[in-house]
């Protein structure tokens, strides 16, 4: 008897060692595949017992083939070889003899015995290797230290929350104004703010709520709404109560400084005391004219004019030693003035680009006379003011007018008592 079961064995281990896994990677025909054993050798399999059906083309069973098995795991049993040395073997996919499954989809016929599948081939289990003995013990350590931490002892809450915290609810701050130039800065009255009173905080949290005796009264309890409402209502007051303000004016100071360079084209009106002159009144007049303003509004200016106007012809009134008058006549000559000016100026803000100011001025004219009969100085200094304005674009190009008037104090009698100067200046501001 044990001879007998030793040849059994003998005779069965030949089998068992045929039987192996692997993965379809390619078909050649509806009957013959490549295996890829051990994810290392492929081994080409014809399938034992069918053979391509002869009225199916080639190219259909190869593809009805592939969608059965291609890319899918199987389990070879080795038969033996056929006369080309291809392996002849029985190939199940999960079960189900692939053989049987080629021949329900028409692609293949029976010619011998086909398996109608077996059970997978059981994987063999090894033993665990020493790393993931080793991730095995940390992942129970770390579980074992996860529920330590889970049923730890919490600690105590607070048992009451401190009485009367600080809230600030609105915070009002008022900036003390600055003086600008000469006028004193405006006082902004300043208005009280009332904060509404918080909720007390000195409840136990901590007492069992269904003790009557541990809530706050009902007059003292607030409703969820009513501190939203003192809130609105305290707003409401400071808003109505808050005095107006002016947004711009003439002293809002600009955060610049900024230049003007440009050309003055006008008139130039002389005042005399005396009619018996031998210039005229009026002229025009032209020249160069400097504006420079600081963030405060104070500035200084420069000027320079020059005007000329015509002769006149007339009759001097006989003095008290002669009996006869003279008779003059200057229309051919030109009589001119040279005027050389600094000011100080101060401009108020209306906007960005529209600047009016006033200026107050000092200089010295120089008179260039012909020799007449007349008595003229050479020239005389000269102070007085005036007002203007620059409107500036956005491109930096600038028109401005300016009216001045100067006085002159002149030592001879026919001296020109003043001038009276409208001009219109264009230029640029540099900021």
């Amino acid at each position: 008897m044990r001879v007998l079961t030793f040849f059994i064995l003998l005779l069965t281990i030949p089998l068992t060692a045929q039987a192996w896994q692997g993965k379809v990677i390619a078909v050649d025909d509806p009957t013959t595949l490549v295996v890829l054993k051990d994810g290392q050798y492929p081994i080409k399999i014809k399938l034992s017992g069918i053979e391509p059906a002869p009225d199916i083309k080639s190219s259909k069973g190869k593809l009805e083939c592939s969608g059965i098995a291609l890319m899918k795991d199987v389990d070879v049993n080795e038969i033996g070889k056929d006369a080309n040395n291809i392996v002849l073997a029985d190939v199940t996919i999960d079960g189900l003899g692939l053989a049987q499954e080629l021949i329900k989809a028409g692609v293949a016929k029976q010619t011998g015995q086909i398996s109608a599948g077996t059970p997978p081939i059981a994987q063999v289990e090894t033993a665990p290797t020493s790393n993931e003995i080793i991730s095995e013990l940390s992942e129970d350590t770390q579980s074992n230290s996860d529920s330590e931490k889970q049923y730890a002892t919490p600690e105590p809450l607070p048992q009451s929350v401190p009485a009367n915290p600080p809230v600030i609810r609105y915070v009002q701050v008022q900036e003390q104004p600055q003086q600008l130039g000469f006028w004193p800065a405006r006082q902004i009255k300043t208005v009280p703010l009332q904060v509404a009173p918080s909720p007390s905080l000195t409840e136990n949290y901590a007492t069992d709520p269904n003790d009557a005796t541990s809530l706050p009264a009902p007059s003292t309890m607030t409703k969820p709404g009513d501190i939203a409402d003192q809130d609105y209502n305290l707003a409401v007051s400071v808003k109505q109560s808050r005095p107006h303000k002016k947004k711009a004016g003439f002293f809002v100071p600009k955060k610049k400084s900024e230049t003007f360079i440009g050309a003055a084209i006008g008139t130039q009106y002389s005042t005399k005391s005396k009619t018996d002159v031998p210039y005229s009144s009026f002229g025009p007049s032209g020249g160069l004219a400097i504006r420079h303003f600081y963030p405060s509004g104070f500035g200084l200016g420069g000027d320079m004019l020059i005007s000329g106007t015509s002769g006149r012809s007339g009759t001097i009134a006989a003095s008290s030693n002669a009996t006869n008058s003279t008779s003059y006549d200057y229309k051919s000559k030109s009589f001119n003035t040279y005027t050389f000016t600094a000011s100080l100026l101060y401009r108020f803000y209306t906007d960005s680009k529209f600047s009016p100011y006033i200026a107050a001025q000092g200089g010295y004219s120089f008179f260039g006379y012909p020799n007449t009969d007349f008595s003229l100085s050479d020239g005389a200094p000269v102070a007085g003011g005036g007002l203007g304005f620059l409107y500036e674009f956005d491109s930096g190009f600038t028109i401005g007018s300016d009216v001045r008037y100067l006085k002159t104090f002149g030592t001879k009698s026919d001296d020109p008592d003043g001038f009276l100067n409208t001009t219109i200046n264009l230029g640029y501001t540099f900021d």
